[in-house]
């Protein structure tokens, strides 16, 4: 950082007034920012030639208005308190609002999505904000995953997992899903879940899923011929994964079901193409299974989503509910 004061000692404007007027102005010009790091009252009272008793008066001031702040051993930095904003301060923040703006247009977020989440992450930088608690419920685990990683940007959120047969042999479950602002599970649940909850149903959102664009272009490019090995935890998802292979007309499939003494060479002996659930990704550095990649096997993660209209209307929900705790 370039740091130079131009002093003038036939001012009528005292010496130390001079020093605090120009840091000031550096501050307003975007010259120092937050965390740069002063000289040291003797350096710059050497490079001035003015008395280090100067120096220090500047320094005192400064700090007492918040412009610095020095903390003991280490020296006098910008602080990030300091409320010096130039006269550009609103065209400045709304060109970069602009930019912002068409960035995210570019990604395809509509004003709404745009709207939504940037409510969201305001109400995130609030030290205090309260979480957002979450339930979500579904039939099987990989689903659950996959629906807290794709609101895991949301840090105001407490996620919590449930399966729907769990749920069901509950003898109350109202009294555990009491304290959750939300409770989310998917169509084909809503119904089923809605009669255990009768008094809280207000707090279901029922979301659509599908398997993501990605997946989709990757199970096309699958030769409808090949071996294909699936891999799944529960048997509900390797249904959800076997559905999607004969929508692409891939009916040479193999299931598998995962735990912690499966031979994985048996999986991929004589497959061309293996398929996991994101939450079984780890699975691509295990020995078998690189050695299968290395080997010109294919690795396809089926990405199962929540779609996007569903997501909105649960990032509006969640906003709402972060703005009135």
């Amino acid at each position: 950082m370039e740091f130079t004061l131009s002093l003038n000692r036939d001012s009528e404007t005292p010496l130390y007034r001079q020093i605090i007027e120009q840091i000031t102005l550096m501050v307003k010009n975007g010259q120092l920012k937050a965390g740069d790091r002063l000289p040291p009252e003797r350096e710059l009272a050497a490079q001035t030639g003015i008395a280090r008793g100067t120096i220090n008066k500047a320094y005192v001031e400064l700090e007492r208005n918040k412009i610095i702040e020095t903390i003991q051993g280490r020296g006098s930095f910008i602080s990030p308190r300091q409320d010096i904003l130039g006269r550009d301060r609103k065209e400045h923040g709304i060109r970069l609002m602009d930019e912002t703006i068409e960035a995210l247009e570019k990604l395809g977020f509509s004003e709404r999505e745009m709207i939504t989440l940037f409510s969201i992450r305001l109400s995130e930088r609030e030290k205090n904000a309260v979480k957002v608690r979450v339930a979500a419920v579904d039939c099987n685990p990989e689903a659950l995953a996959i629906f807290e990683s794709q609101l895991s940007y949301i840090s105001k959120i407490s996620f919590s997992r449930f399966l729907l047969d769990d749920v069901a042999k509950w003898p109350e479950p109202e009294v555990v899903f009491r304290e959750y602002d939300l409770i989310l599970t998917t169509s084909t649940h809503f119904t089923e879940l809605s009669g255990l909850l009768p008094q809280i149903r207000s707090r279901l959102v029922q979301v659509a899923v599908s398997p993501s664009q990605q997946t989709v272009i990757d199970l096309a490019t699958v030769p409808q011929k090949a071996a294909v090995a699936v891999l799944a935890r529960s048997e509900q998802f390797m249904q959800i994964i076997t559905n999607s292979l004969r929508d692409f007309e891939i009916t040479n499939s193999y299931s598998f079901y995962y735990d912690d003494n499966l031979d994985y060479s048996a999986v991929i002996r004589d497959k061309g193409v293996l398929v996991i659930p994101p939450d079984l990704e780890h699975l691509k550095g295990e020995g078998e299974i690189s050695k299968f990649q290395k080997a010109g096997g294919r690795v396809i993660t089926f990405d199962y989503q929540i779609e996007r209209g569903s997501l909105i209307y649960l990032e509006e929900e969640i906003s709402r509910i972060l703005s009135a705790k």
